[in-house]
C-alpha cells in the first residue's frame, strides 16, 4: 500500500509527497502519514526524531491515518484529497479525462484537468 505523507508546522500543511511501495508501484493510495514538526505540548514517547532533506535533525510527532478516517475538511483531509486528485489527473489517458471531471473534489485538480481537456497543459 502506497501513502500519502502530509507534513505539518504551526498547524499549517507545508508539503505532500507520495511514498511508494517500491514492488507495487501502481499500489492503490490507502493511507496518510501525518509528520508534525510542532511537537509543543506533545509527550516525550510521542516525539521522534527525523531528518530533513539536508539531513539536520528534527524532532516531529509522526502518526499514520487511514484516509477515510481523517476529518472531513480538515487540512490534512483536503491536502490528501487533492494530492489524490491531481495524482488521477496526472496519471489518466487523455481519451479518458471527460469521464474524470465529475468524480473530482479538489477545484485545483478539476481546473488542472479542464486545462489538459482544452490542450493548455
Amino acid at each position: 500500500m502506497s501513502k500519502i505523507i502530509v507534513q505539518l508546522e504551526g498547524g499549517l500543511v507545508q508539503g505532500a509527497y507520495l511514498l511508494k511501495n517500491s514492488l507495487f508501484p501502481n499500489d492503490k493510495v490507502e493511507g496518510v502519514i501525518v509528520v508534525d514538526f510542532d511537537t509543543e505540548g506533545a509527550d516525550a514517547d510521542e516525539i521522534t526524531e527525523t531528518r530533513d532533506k539536508d539531513r539536520a535533525l528534527l524532532e516531529a510527532v509522526i502518526h499514520e491515518e487511514d484516509i477515510m478516517s481523517l476529518p472531513n475538511g480538515s487540512d490534512v483531509h483536503r491536502t490528501a484529497v487533492a494530492y489524490l486528485d491531481q495524482r488521477q489527473v496526472d496519471q489518466t489517458k487523455d481519451k479518458d479525462l471527460p469521464m474524470l471531471l465529475p468524480h473530482l473534489t479538489d477545484e485545483k485538480a478539476k481546473e488542472m484537468l479542464t486545462n489538459r481537456l482544452k490542450g493548455e497543459v
